[in-house]
């Protein structure tokens, strides 16, 4: 860390110029098709997958956009028909098909390591900070991503499996790009990260208070790839083309984590250092369902969901 210089300005300068679009320049003349993602390390797979040219052996010249910065927001770009595919985290998908958003998942994207020591997501506090445990988050300013996220729901979760009670916490939506910033000029005595922002947020001197996908179950499925029902049912054999390819993709990346890291430098800038000890997800196709619907449970509980989300409709 440069002195003088913020970790939330740091930040500012490793994204500025690199969210944008991403192809394939060998792909022109296939079906140019696009899929919208967050600039984060869970994205990397298919970067991967444009790379090694999993998509146009398919037929398709994929374009990936990645200036969304919420999963709202990404799946508000495949509804609006801006984008044929998205990546989005797995309570988001829930809450927007229970809202009648068209929503198809055709496959798991990336899940926790289960590692309860190191993962690539973590609640976050000062090195100062009286919180402890996540008991102590009660009645505390935790930031979220969007109202009714998955990372909202995992810390509601983990209060009441503590023991706790989830309704005293008061989450403010903060993007991951403003979490750091939030976290440093007290918007939130707790901040919820993700990689890259978990590494750059230890760089700066914050404590991690735990891994909280992985404390809350060892095999939670984070994200999944979707489409509408529309495309699918209408381009069936763009959707199956997307799908072989995206399974070549997840493969290739978990079994490189080398070059996982080295891709994420194509949509962000990061410091050789700092990209090199990144946490990395488990890349899966698999979703883990039983999971998934335990989550959908305590989304219910604390008034994200009005009913329990129907995970077989959802869900491959």
């Amino acid at each position: 860390m440069l002195a003088g210089v913020t970790a939330a300005a740091m930040i500012a300068l490793s994204l500025s110029g690199c969210a944008g679009l991403f192809a394939d320049p060998d792909a022109e003349g296939l079906e140019e098709v696009t899929i919208a993602v967050e600039p984060l390390i869970g994205s990397a797979a298919v970067y991967l997958g444009v790379r090694e040219g999993y998509f146009r052996e398919g037929g398709i010249d994929l374009i990936v956009n990645s200036f969304p910065s919420t999963g709202d927001d990404v799946v508000d770009m495949v509804a609006a028909g801006h984008a044929d595919f998205g990546l989005a985290d797995t309570l988001t998908l829930m809450v927007n098909q229970a809202a009648g958003v068209d929503i198809d998942v055709i496959s798991g994207a990336y899940a926790t390591t289960g590692n309860v020591d190191s993962d690539f997501a973590a609640l976050v506090v000062k090195q100062d900070s009286k919180i402890q445990t996540v008991s102590d988050i009660q009645g505390k300013n935790v930031s979220s991503p969007d109202p009714r996220s998955l990372d909202e729901t995992v810390v509601r979760g983990l209060i009441e499996d503590d023991g706790g009670n989830p309704a005293g916490v008061h989450f403010i939506k903060v993007p991951q790009s403003g979490v750091i910033e939030a976290l440093e000029n007290d918007v939130v005595d707790v901040a919820f990260v993700i990689e890259p922002y978990l590494s750059w947020a230890k760089e700066a001197g914050h404590r991690v208070l735990n891994y909280p996908y992985a404390q809350y179950s060892k095999t939670l499925s984070v994200a999944a790839y979707f489409t509408t029902k529309d495309v699918s049912s209408t381009k069936p054999d763009l959707s199956h083309a997307f799908n072989v390819a995206l399974k070549k993709s997840l493969k290739y990346a978990q079994e490189h984590p080398d070059e996982v890291r080295a891709v994420f430098s194509t949509y962000t800038t990061t410091a050789d250092s700092t990209r090199t000890s990144l946490s990395l997800p488990r890349y899966s196709e698999r979703v883990d369902k039983v999971t998934l619907g335990r989550l959908g449970h305590v989304a219910v509980n604390n008034g994200i969901l009005a009913k329990d989300p129907d995970i077989a409709a959802l869900l491959p």
